[in-house]
């Protein structure tokens, strides 16, 4: 089960019950990452990461996936880009 089942647990987007299926048509049904973007340390706690390495997390963030574009633009448009001190 992945972190995502938690936190819709949590938000109380799983349904169960009769007429399950009827209520769960109805829902606005969210993805895999805007469900990440709701992610508390309880949790990380139920996904089975220890307490001492949660509380030595100052904060949690989800990271949206680059384009092909925006991957180019980091490696190569910065003053000390990495692809400019590879090709040095």
């Amino acid at each position: 089960m992945g972190l995502e089942k938690f936190i819709e647990r949590r938000l109380g987007r799983h349904v169960l019950g009769f007429n399950a299926a009827e209520r769960g048509h109805r829902r606005h049904r969210l993805t895999g990452a805007q469900i990440l973007q709701h992610v508390e340390p309880e949790d990380l706690l139920s996904f089975g990461f220890i307490p001492e390495f949660i509380g030595r997390l100052p904060m949690v963030t989800v990271l949206a996936e680059l384009t092909e574009d925006q991957m180019v633009s980091v490696l190569t448009e910065p003053k000390n880009a990495l692809a400019k001190q590879f090709a040095k």
